[in-house]
């Protein structure tokens, strides 16, 4: 039978990171050149220009498709472009939640152990870790090879 792989979030950050020192800073310039993002060094104070024309353009070819979809749809009530622009600008597209609550519905509730334990006194011995505590612990294990320079010899089997 194969061997069986899995991959936990401290392995693909490794993986990531390993990936990420292979990449030439020349393969990541090629990749933007052939996107069409071009900037030589000198191009530094041209390129907040350049930015303000196109959106100057873009705000004019906005606003021309606006009054010809509005034309088209009968609309005779003059919409300006930016009132159309910023229409949903205040729409609440998240909860406003603090960060004590975003902690509270991400962090594990335990049960309450003082009902299970009445069910179950009759069971004797320790039935030991459970599946996800092992892997909790492995990652324990991971980092802590990892912060002593010990990470290559860290082997990990499934």
């Amino acid at each position: 039978m194969g061997k069986l792989f899995s991959i936990d979030l401290i392995g693909t950050i490794h993986l990531l990171e390993y990936s990420w020192r292979q990449v030439e800073a020349t393969t990541v310039q090629n990749c933007f050149k052939r996107a069409g993002f071009s900037m030589c060094a000198g191009d530094a104070d041209d390129a907040s220009d350049t930015i303000d024309q196109t959106s100057e353009i873009v705000d004019e070819a906005c606003k021309t498709l606006l009054a010809e979809v509005l034309e088209w749809q009968g609309v005779t009530e003059g919409i300006s472009f930016p009132d159309f622009r910023n229409a949903d600008n205040d729409v609440q597209t998240s909860p406003d939640m603090s960060d004590e609550t975003i902690v509270a519905s991400v962090v594990e509730v335990s049960p309450n152990d003082s009902d299970e334990d009445d069910m179950e006194s009759d069971n004797t011995g320790d039935p030991g870790s459970t599946v996800g505590e092992a892997a909790r612990y492995v990652s324990v294990m991971r980092v802590f090879a990892e912060k002593r320079g010990l990470a290559e010899n860290f082997v990990t089997r499934s």
